[in-house]
């Protein structure tokens, strides 16, 4: 296991570590878990979990080795482009027993994180002693910040190896695959290893977009919990197996903490899946006499769509070919087909030639994936392999283009395989349990034979491998946190989908049986009320009837509505939530709207008057959460001595508005930005971050939107 506690910086440690925001008034005496000695290096894509450890330094561990003891540890020098480089270090590796202090290796830092350290200590096998690892300056200790990534005792396995293997794969259409009956042949190599594996046939992702997508499945809990949450290779990492992701998209950087925890965690936002494979393949050869969690996120199948040149084709040679002057070029994004939809310049065989080629994208995946799972079976001992994706993409079924607009099958269906060790013993095993992302963390988990591990909003899927789940439908699967489109949620339950936009009150719900592709809403005809409680359940909402009154109002004024009945609760809706191009806060950017800017709510005790204090614009929406349902035309709106009742649901006092819309409410979540700012020690953006998301789309250029 990794060394946990006992890390001591000196008091006169040099002051400009408190550059790297360390707290030099604590620096003494502190345990290896608090914030100063705790520290992540990231340096050209590369992010490594460790210990600060500046110049001089000491930090030790009171331990028994166990039989065939190494210390493995990538130790480097932070250099920093603001400050003078360090004229070097070294790092001296001793152990003390029966007071006797005596120095076992010695080496020079370099600068480069990646380079392994190997120090056999197997003469001291089973003995009760102190591990010192030191840090001594060069000719001065100026700038002589050294790190030591993932400082980790390794003895000989004493059983049989386990391994773990998630593949989260983007943008990726479960309907897309051969095996699921699409006409292409995409994916002739996951189908061929598949037939070992057991397919979730009811499976779905917890949101059309990455980030929610990913942080659910690396923690398995609700995605707006998982912000707080410990992922799944802390857990892992806590139990001394090695540890690494390798991952392509710039939502998946420690900005976000998916690093947390792990040995190794590599993000490149060019990488293609056989770079990605290369890299996966060569650090398991590094820790081949090591447990293994490895987390692989493959970012191909998203846009931009260009695979290797002899994949370009494989599907597009197959159609008419497109007008000269109307070509798709060989790099475009999201933004560039909306131009092409706005100006009427999207055929239907463009579209057609976009779709090939991305299903050109899964075809080349396929093939390199193989490589990569062949691996992993070819591995001795036992090995769990999970793949999945986070969101599809669609291609106009519903009018659109993309992902993140709507939580239709075509970006919310999953794709969950599970290969257990050894495989099924049954060709293609299919099953109907219903599933979702959050279901990952405890099956691996069980599978590892963990006990004490962080709570989860999933369960373990190995009552389904195994063929003894029930597979009705009792659970409800929760969906939402679209970004592109007004805020929605949604949730499946007994083969049907419901839909609730926060903002409008609007309903959707489709029998995804007789209507898999979502073209009859069933909502106006149905009680929808077991299918909204079905999707506060699966959120953990509080949601039931109430209304969603629309204001404008002047500013800075304050009326009273009297209710009808008392208020569980009420408020401004965000009007991020309304807005169909909501600011990517996380990344920066800021809301054109704050609910500050619309008004302010309060009740009063009885909970059954509500103060409204309009804001600078004073235009949008309060919700109000009641017990039971309520008639509008029962409220009361207090203006100073003037009294005013509603109308056919509306309501004119002097120059404000009020319009009064009956229906079912819920209690908006505390955002994903409000969760980071308490909980996460955020990185700052840097210029490559913002290129990246620029060139995806995801941070809005307005000269992107002419």
């Amino acid at each position: 296991p990794r060394p946990k506690s006992g890390a001591v910086v000196p008091e006169d440690a040099p002051a400009y570590v408190g550059r790297l925001d360390r707290d030099l008034a604590r620096a003494s005496g502190l345990a290896a878990d608090d914030a100063y000695a705790a520290f992540s290096l990231t340096r050209k894509g590369l992010t490594r979990s460790g210990l600060l450890l500046p110049a001089p330094g000491r930090a030790e561990w009171d331990v028994q080795l166990p039989a065939g003891a190494r210390l493995r540890v990538h130790p480097t020098i932070i250099d920093a482009d603001w400050v003078p480089a360090s004229d070097g270090a070294s790092l001296v590796v001793s152990v003390r027993e029966n007071g006797k202090e005596t120095e076992v290796a010695r080496r020079d830092v370099s600068v480069d994180p990646a380079e392994r350290w190997e120090v056999d200590l197997s003469r001291f096998t089973g003995r009760d002693l102190t591990l010192i690892l030191r840090t001594d300056p060069g000719k001065t200790p100026a700038h002589d910040w050294v790190h030591l990534g993932a400082p980790t005792i390794v003895g000989t396995p004493r059983g049989p190896l386990k391994h773990v293997l998630v593949v989260g794969l983007d943008t990726t259409r479960p309907d897309h695959f051969s095996i699921n009956g699409y006409p292409r042949p995409t994916t002739p190599e996951l189908d061929a290893w598949s037939k070992d594996a057991v397919i979730f046939d009811r499976a779905w992702t917890s949101a059309p977009r990455t980030r929610p997508s990913f942080r659910a499945a690396t923690t398995g809990r609700l995605p707006l919990d998982a912000v707080c949450a410990r992922n799944i290779g802390d857990v892992f990492d806590a139990h001394g197996w090695a540890t690494a992701g390798i991952v392509a998209n710039i939502h998946l950087n420690p900005r976000f903490d998916f690093d947390k925890g792990f040995d190794y965690w590599w993000l490149d936002g060019k990488a293609l899946v056989d770079d990605e494979v290369n890299r996966a393949l060569a650090w398991l050869k590094e820790n081949e006499d090591r447990d293994t969690f490895m987390f692989l996120h493959v970012m191909d199948p998203h846009i931009f769509y260009r695979a290797p040149d002899k994949f370009t084709e494989r599907f597009t040679a197959d159609l008419p070919p497109l007008p000269e002057g109307d070509k798709i070029p060989r790099f475009f994004n999201r933004w560039a087909i909306y131009k092409w939809m706005k100006n009427d310049k999207l055929s239907d065989l463009k579209k057609r030639h976009i779709e090939a080629l991305y299903d050109a994208e899964l075809a080349w995946t396929s093939v390199q994936l193989r490589r990569m799972l062949d691996a992993m079976d070819a591995l001795p001992g036992e090995t769990l392999v999970v793949l999945h994706n986070d969101h599809g993409e669609e291609f106009w079924e519903h009018g659109g283009f993309e992902h993140n607009h709507t939580l239709y099958q075509d970006v919310t269906a999953g794709l969950l395989w599970v290969k257990p060790p050894g495989g099924t013993g049954v060709s293609h095993a299919r099953t109907p349990f219903p599933a979702t992302l959050q279901d990952i963390a405890p099956t691996v988990f069980e599978f590892a034979g963990f006990q004490d591990v962080p709570p989860t909003d999933g369960q373990s899927l190995w009552p389904a491998i195994r063929g003894v789940a029930d597979t009705g439908w009792t659970r409800p699967i929760p969906v939402a946190h679209l970004q592109y489109d007004a805020n929605r949620w949604g949730v499946v339950w007994q083969d049907h989908k419901y839909v609730l936009v926060t903002g409008s009150g609007e309903e959707e719900l489709y029998d995804l049986r007789s209507d898999p592709g979502e073209q009859h809403n069933l909502a106006s005809t149905t009680d929808t009320e077991p299918y909204w409680r079905a999707m506060g359940e699966a959120h953990k909402l509080q949601i039931g009837p109430g209304w969603r009154v629309d204001i404008t109002l002047p500013p800075n004024n304050t009326w009273v509505l009297q209710l009808p009945a008392p208020a569980i609760a009420a408020d401004v809706l965000d009007p991020e939530l309304i807005t169909r191009h909501p600011a990517n806060q996380e990344f920066g950017e800021k809301p054109r709207k704050t609910p500050a800017d619309v008004g302010r709510v309060s009740l009063s005790a009885d909970k059954r008057e509500l103060t409204l204090h309009s804001g600078r614009s004073g235009d949008g929406i309060v919700w109000i959460l009641f017990d039971e349902p309520q008639d509008p035309s029962s409220a009361t709106i207090l203006q100073g001595d003037t009294t005013t009742t509603p109308k056919d649901g509306q309501a004119q006092v002097g120059a404000a508005q009020f319009v009064f819309k009956p229906g079912v409410v819920f209690v908006p979540p505390l955002s994903e930005t409000d969760r980071m700012a308490q909980c996460q020690s955020t990185t700052a953006m840097t210029p490559e971050m913002m290129r990246m998301l620029r060139d995806l789309g995801y941070i809005h250029d307005e000269k992107d939107a002419d």
